[in-house]
């Protein structure tokens, strides 16, 4: 990359919101990790997150499903 030690923006991995890769339910999506002067996230080349569900048997009404999660991780420059 031309004798830049960070990788290019699309490059990086971001965290937070719902999705796929980095997700963790209840921050704003990119919303973890390492930040600019301005406060908008960079991204960074180091993702851990991890995700735990347990789906739980409705006793009210077959076509309702009751989940709980445990969601957790962060971005971070190395």
């Amino acid at each position: 990359y031309g004798g830049e030690p960070r990788l290019p923006f699309f490059q990086n991995y971001y965290a937070g919101g719902i999705g796929f890769g980095g997700a963790v339910r209840g921050y704003a999506s990119n919303s973890l990790g390492p930040i600019d002067s301005q406060g908008n996230p960079i991204g960074g080349n180091f993702l851990v997150y991890g995700n735990m569900g347990v789906v739980l048997p409705s006793f009210i009404n077959e076509k309702v499903r009751t989940t709980a999660f445990v969601d957790a991780g962060n971005v971070y420059n190395t």
